[in-house]
């Protein structure tokens, strides 16, 4: 999973697993989609970030577990599908010339990123060599009552077959399993970030994550490091201004393109 082992993903499942995308169907094209005013999703708008020092510096085992940090992350909403209440986003995420694409699937209460996009969990590169099947998304309650996606507080559960698939030519068995994640989105007051774009004012959406992965034939069960929290800063009518993960990699953006 990403460059990561299947003992890394210990630290675990959060780094983005590659999923099936939902293609648009037989529905219409549309220019923008989700009516968001924090994550404006318009055909043509882009996003451009940069790394910036973490808020913490790892030890040097943790250094050894984290992936390798993109010298720049560019995102670009690239089509939209439209099919009654429903729409789905087509987005290129690029890093350094590796290019995933993703989607967002958004409509009728619906608000959900790719498992291998950046605006899932805040981490960037998708995943390597790894197959999801079975996958389910479920909105669960939340103290406050129901989820409802970009309110205060939602929580989204994933659970997945996984399988790593060799390369071209192999017929090793990489080895299977399962994975359950658990995520609680909780939306902050404005607060001043992002010098590097002019120290604009934006939103915290607080992404705590939980989760566990098992290994077929291997009883264990793999728990995710408690307290992993990520975070990224929104700005009305801007989106994404600034992205913090929980392996001490940070963002900021420093260019947009914003289609009115």
């Amino acid at each position: 999973m990403r460059a990561v082992s299947i003992a890394a993903i210990l630290l675990l499942v959060t780094p983005a697993f590659a999923q099936p995308h939902k293609g648009g169907g037989g529905g219409t094209k549309a220019k923008s989609a989700c009516g968001l005013r924090l994550l404006p999703l318009t055909v043509g708008n882009k996003w451009t970030f940069i790394p910036m020092p973490p808020p913490v510096e790892p030890d040097e085992g943790k250094q050894r577990l984290t992936p390798v940090q993109p010298k720049q992350i560019t995102i670009e909403v690239k089509d939209i599908t439209t099919d009654g209440a429903k729409s789905v986003v087509q987005l290129e995420e690029d890093l350094d010339g590796r290019k995933l694409n993703t989607t967002i699937t958004c409509g009728a209460g619906v608000f959900e990123p790719s498992l291998d996009s950046i605006f899932y969990s805040g981490e960037p590169g998708g995943s390597f060599s790894v197959e999801l099947t079975n996958v389910t998304r479920t909105l669960k309650d939340v103290e406050s009552g129901p989820s409802k996606p970009w309110s205060n507080k939602w929580r989204e559960d994933v659970a997945a077959e996984w399988k790593r698939t060799p390369e071209p030519g192999m017929t090793i068995d990489l080895g299977a399993g399962k994975f359950e994640l658990e995520h609680i989105y909780t939306l902050g007051g404005p607060e001043p970030v992002n010098p590097q774009y002019g120290k604009v004012t934006a939103q915290r959406l607080t992404i705590e994550i939980s989760g566990r992965v098992s290994t077929t034939g291997d009883d264990k069960v793999f728990e995710m490091p408690a307290n992993w929290l990520n975070a990224i800063w929104f700005t009305e009518g801007v989106g994404p201004v600034q992205i913090n993960n929980a392996f001490y990699q940070a963002y900021q953006l420093s260019a947009a393109t914003i289609v009115k």
